[in-house]
């Protein structure tokens, strides 16, 4: 699609969506079972029929060069499991030197990040937001809004993506809803 060896332009269209997108991935409850902490009602979900989307992404086409950067999008859908807002899978770069730009761009939305020594951090992902990950942090979008959160990511392409960490541990806190708000707790799945 694009020649990562020459200049090019690409546009984001009204939804904030990249054009042209050469990939698009949609994750529904079902592809993300290990990722919320309430088992009992994702299964319980689930055997009724219930698989929301939760989120998706759109790449451009590109290939993994050391030293180039790649863009694309992410969406992430309003809703919750129990208390739990909808939210991307998360992950640690595999290249843990590299890190990550997020730009808001609709919707509202915060950015759970856990550094290597399990410092935990939320920040604001609201439009026009710039939130950056450092080199080494775990990084996870949250959708705290009641509409469609958008966001631009931009990273080295070579950096990777460690999910299993998260599947099998989780992060240390979870952004759970309390008193109709973003509320930062005790994740207490992680590490079984």
């Amino acid at each position: 699609m694009f020649d990562q060896r020459r200049p090019f332009t690409f546009k984001l269209d009204e939804d904030g969506v990249v054009k042209p997108y050469a990939k698009k991935f949609e994750w529904r409850l079902s592809d993300l079972k290990p990722f919320f902490y309430d088992k009992k009602l994702v299964e319980r979900m689930l055997s009724r029929g219930s698989d929301p989307l939760i989120y998706e992404t759109y790449w451009p086409s590109w290939e993994t060069v050391e030293g180039v950067i790649g863009t694309g999008t992410e969406i992430i859908h309003p809703g919750k499991i129990g208390d739990e807002y909808y939210h991307s899978r998360g992950h640690f770069h595999e290249k843990a030197i590299n890190s990550e730009f997020y730009v808001g761009v609709k919707g509202h939305g915060r950015m759970l990040l856990q550094s290597p020594e399990g410092e935990v951090v939320v920040i604001s992902m609201e439009p026009n937001e710039i939130a950056y990950v450092p080199p080494g942090w775990g990084h996870r979008a949250v959708n705290v809004g009641r509409e469609r959160m958008c966001c631009q990511f931009v990273w080295l392409l070579d950096s990777g993506h460690n999910y299993q960490v998260i599947e099998e541990g989780g992060f240390l806190k979870l952004l759970l809803e309390r008193d109709g708000k973003p509320t930062l707790v005790d994740n207490p799945l992680h590490g079984k």
